[in-house]
């Protein structure tokens, strides 16, 4: 006599969750990737961890610099344009903080 005995769960809840979570995922990089805007990400040491083409194309235009993510750092870029690093530097503590913070800069078309 043999007997058997079967376990089973519905994962189409999680499966559905998953795939609106992919979903808005492409939507949002779609977004930031059609975005005229420079739009960067950096960790507590300055380290930018993500980056738009535009941000890496203008970077390599007006610095002649190449972003290499999880590597280049923000002041490295700063230091190329010239750009004074204190506002930068107490922005940055202020964000990581948690503090909101807001920078702008303009950069003019190398020709």
């Amino acid at each position: 006599m043999f007997e058997v005995s079967a376990l089973g769960n519905d994962i189409t809840d999680r499966k559905i969750s998953e795939q609106q979570i992919a979903n808005q995922a492409a939507k949002l990089k779609s977004i930031i990737e059609s975005s005229s805007h420079l739009i960067f990400t950096l960790n507590d040491k300055s380290v930018i961890t993500s980056c738009n083409e535009n941000y890496r194309k203008k970077k390599i235009e007006n610095a002649d610099i190449e972003i290499v993510t999880g590597k280049t750092t923000l002041f490295e870029i700063l230091n190329k344009l010239s750009i004074n690093n204190s506002q930068w530097k107490q922005g940055l503590l202020d964000a990581f903080k948690g503090k909101s913070t807001n920078f702008e800069y303009g950069l003019l078309d190398k020709k």
